[in-house]
This record gives C-alpha cells, structure tokens and sequence, in this order.
C-alpha cells in the first residue's frame, strides 16, 4: 500500500472535563493491489471518525484513550482508523477475473487455453471411473 494523496483530517476538538474528543473526517487517496489480478488500484478514503482521548490514568472507560502528557499527537489514531476501514479483499473493480491458476496470465487483459476445470479434489478418484 502505497499514499497517493496524502491523509487529510477536517473536524474539530472538542474539551469536555474528563476528556478531548477528536470529532471529523479523513480524506486521502492510497494505491493498493488487486487480491485477485495483483495489479495497483486506486483507492478513494473518506472516513468520519471519533475518538476520545484523557491524560487522566484512572480513566475506566475503555472507549478513551489514555495520552501522556498535555500534547495530542493525533496521527496514529488517524491511521488506526484508515487501517480499520480497509476492505479485508481489495479489489481493482467487483468485475476482476484475476490470474489463471495455471498459466498465470491476467484474464482482464487477455483469455487462455488452459483448461480450468474446477474438480474437487475429494472426488478426483471418481472422475477417473469415468474416463
């Protein structure tokens, strides 16, 4: 993965007693690749986010979390939420075709002569019954 357009962050902060509240939204564009052709795709982030965070070690709630000092660096809660939001099966488009288990070509790009018969490997022995 790779930053295209850097991550930007539009909100606000908001001072409550106990806790600051980070509240707004992330924009950025990253380079991925394709889980099935492994080509590098774009990919558009827009995230809204919200998080809190204290400097008060006795804070219980597990939903704040706890900063030291009076300085809030807040890039690693932006990035935790990128991450967060990532698709688990990156895909260039939902149409890919991917590579050919057998000869490896991009099947977006091109076709092949390979047979592709999908067998079930438990069920082989039986196909040669019928051979």
């Amino acid at each position: 993965m790779k930053v295209i357009k850097p991550l930007h962050f539009t909100g606000e902060v908001i001072s409550n007693e106990s806790f600051i509240e980070l509240v707004g939204n992330i924009t950025g564009e990253l380079q991925m690749k394709c889980s099935r052709c492994l080509t590098n795709f774009s990919y558009e982030v827009s995230i809204d986010m919200d998080e809190k965070f204290t400097n008060n070690s006795n804070q219980e709630d597990d939903s704040i979390a706890y900063v030291e000092g009076d300085e809030l660096d807040v890039a690693e809660a932006v990035v935790e939420n990128v991450i967060s939001t990532l698709p688990i099966k990156r895909l260039c488009s939902i149409d890919c075709k991917g590579l050919c288990q057998k000869c490896g070509i991009d099947l977006n790009k091109e076709t092949c002569q390979c047979d592709n018969e999908e067998i079930d490997l438990r069920m082989a022995k039986l196909m040669d019954l019928f051979k």
